[in-house]
């Protein structure tokens, strides 16, 4: 891809989560988006199918920490330890970001899309970070190798997507991160292999 491609639409995903943002997400037209992104409704149906497609984006714009934390984790923790430190740091991304008020919006389109649904992309940073941290702990004989390191990532992110969903249905009335651990800690430590 060109780089004034990408940057036309970089810059209609930056204008979009702006204007969601100080106007909402239901009251943001698309016409609003075009005009201050001065973009032709032709070039925004040239990059995304709707509206909603900006919503979608909102998963690769948290993956974009996720290779940056794996670099900064301490070496010397356990697989185990690392698949928690990074239950914990998502989490709290995810309870912390000014973009938690669409989340709801996100999980609702997300079921309902009949196209690809980026949350669930195995070439996500996300899904790559956990699954060299399952991959880690089996080859170092930490954690099992009953089930395949994609099996348990593919289980480690349902947990993770159950429990923010859950957190959305209570209207995010406890801590998102807390109620995660706990969750994730049960499912790691049903897994680790004592030596």
């Amino acid at each position: 891809m060109d780089t004034q491609k990408k940057n036309a639409k970089d810059k209609i995903i930056e204008v979009a989560w702006k204007l969601f943002l100080e106007k909402g997400y239901e009251e943001t037209t698309l016409n609003d988006i075009l005009k201050e992104s001065e973009t032709s409704r032709s070039g925004f149906y040239h990059h995304f199918h709707a509206k909603e497609d900006l919503l979608f984006r909102m998963a690769s714009f948290f993956d974009s920490n996720y290779s940056d934390w794996l670099e900064t984790i301490d070496a010397d923790l356990s697989a185990a330890d690392k698949l928690l430190a990074f239950d914990k740091y998502t989490s709290r991304l995810l309870e912390d970001s000014p973009y938690r008020i669409f989340l709801p919006q996100l999980y609702g389109y997300e079921v309902m899309s009949s196209s690809e649904r980026f949350i669930l992309s195995e070439n996500r940073p996300y899904y790559q970070v956990v699954l060299s941290l399952f991959q880690e702990g089996q080859k170092d004989g930490t954690i099992s190798s009953e089930r395949s390191a994609n099996d348990y990532t593919h289980t480690y992110a349902r947990i993770q997507r159950g429990v923010v969903y859950c957190w959305l249905l209570e209207r995010c009335s406890y801590s998102l991160a807390d109620e995660s651990q706990n969750m994730i800690r049960l499912f790691i430590d049903s897994l680790k292999i004592t030596q």
